[in-house]
């Protein structure tokens, strides 16, 4: 029997950069679907939630050019609508997560795309809604640079409304398909939206009817206040850095204190930390693995990371065996990072952090053995600092495997996961109710 609210879990399908030459990762690179088959399948024989997929609009090459880039397995990548258009038939009940940004696309046309694969799907679709955050995404565009968090985070917020309107142009009984009088469906279920906006103008409706569960589960992946409202006013999950307990709870409470303002209650929205798991017979063993798990990453990658990652942090003056120093522009640089350098009451080396970032770009990580790391996991749901994690693997296929072999039965012997799906839907996984049509309830307001 489940204690209070299951765990929220949906492992990232894609490895770090340097991650294809540990001895136990698969080579292949992220362009190939055999291997995200397996990996989807595998996380749907542990039950989890959904699969999550990242994307970029390009190479994000810093001043080294191509050059720098030449050991990152992470430069190749799958478009994410294509690839879990492929993964739904390849899948019957886990969800199904993409990343699809809002700085480079048309909402009508992603509206179309991921209103058509959660029908193929039976519901099973989510959105994590980004913005394109690297001037080299917008050189793909015709662009000379991005455009500025205001700029991006205005434009994004338009494109959701537009998105949702359109998902929910056809009410749920607008298709009738009476033999009798000939008519498929009511044209007064039917919306337009005739939207103007400073972005974007858009007829409507969508030409594909009301998704299976209402409407896909929304995902936000922002850093700023912007997109802490936006996922606080309309967002089913959030996938946020909390690099450490205190980080999650501080987080935690800031965003579900953003609830009540949007009428909505803490259950409405899961803070899912992004989290990397490497467990052993104890965490010394756990920690010793996965230091022996990135020996192949050379300093001198090490260090571009950092510097890529922390804003042109230079840590090259200083031995990367000792811990960081602590000066004012190196603690500058992680506090905008969101970074923490701190880990157990010490300061981290830069070896150690080299190796974080590596793994999954600074976000938190948990070592030991499988049922201390369960017991951690639910600790973070617990007191209030996660509602779920978005697990990293540093190396693929195993790292998935081990969590769902060795810490998902750890987690459900402790009443706090599921053992088999009970829903459908991806909605119903998260135990969230259908939404309401919004133009239905845009009517029934103004009577």
């Amino acid at each position: 029997m489940l204690s209070r609210r299951p765990l929220v879990l949906a492992p990232i399908l894609g490895s770090p950069a340097f991650s294809w030459r540990n001895g136990r990762a698969q080579t292949s690179g992220d362009l190939d679907i055999s291997l995200f088959v397996k990996l989807a399948q595998t996380a749907e024989r542990g039950k989890l939630d959904a699969i999550f997929l990242g994307d970029s609009f390009g190479i994000k090459d810093d001043k080294a050019g191509l050059k720098g880039m030449e050991g990152s397995g992470s430069a190749l990548i799958f478009e994410s609508i294509t690839l879990v258009g492929a993964l739904a038939m390849a899948t019957k009940r886990i969800g199904l997560a993409a990343t699809v940004s809002t700085s480079y696309n048309h909402p009508f046309s992603i509206a179309r795309q991921i209103a058509s694969i959660d029908h193929m799907s039976g519901g099973r679709m989510g959105w994590n809604v980004v913005t394109s955050a690297f001037d080299a995404e917008a050189q793909n565009f015709g662009l000379p640079a991005k455009q500025t968090s205001e700029q991006r985070y205005e434009r994004a917020r338009e494109f959701v409304d537009v998105v949702l309107d359109l998902w929910d142009s056809w009410e749920d009984e607008a298709i009738i398909r009476d033999r009798a009088s000939g008519r498929f469906f009511d044209s007064a279920k039917v919306h337009r939206l005739n939207h103007e906006g400073r972005n974007f103008n858009v007829r409507g409706p969508l030409n594909v009817s009301r998704s299976p569960q209402g409407r896909p589960v929304m995902f936000q992946a922002g850093t700023s206040e912007a997109g802490y409202d936006i996922a606080a006013e309309l967002s089913d999950a959030m996938y946020v850095k909390a690099p450490t307990f205190e980080a999650g709870k501080a987080f935690y409470e800031h965003v579900k204190a953003k609830l009540p303002k949007f009428g909505r209650s803490d259950d409405e929205l899961s803070l899912m930390p992004g989290l990397t798991v490497v467990t052993g017979t104890s965490e010394k063993d756990a920690r010793d693995k996965f230091m022996a798990s990135i020996e192949t990453l050379r300093d001198e990658e090490g260090l571009m990371l950092i510097k890529q990652l922390l804003g042109g942090l230079d840590l090259s003056p200083y031995p990367v065996d000792e811990p960081i120093p602590q000066l004012p522009h190196i603690d500058a640089a992680m506090k905008a990072a969101r970074m923490v350098f701190e880990r157990r009451g010490r300061r981290m080396t830069t070896r150690e952090l080299m190796g974080n970032l590596a793994a999954n770009l600074g976000h938190l990580m948990m070592f030991g053995t499988p049922g201390e790391v369960a017991a951690e996991m639910i600790r973070w749901r617990d007191e209030r600092a996660a509602d779920g994690f978005i697990l990293m693997s540093y190396y693929l296929p195993d790292g998935l495997e081990e969590f769902v072999d060795h810490v998902v039965p750890e987690l459900q012997e402790r009443g706090a996961f599921r053992t088999e799906y009970e829903g459908q839907t991806f909605r119903e996984h998260l135990g969230l109710a259908r939404p309401a049509n919004r133009f239905r309830q845009r009517s029934m307001e103004r009577v």
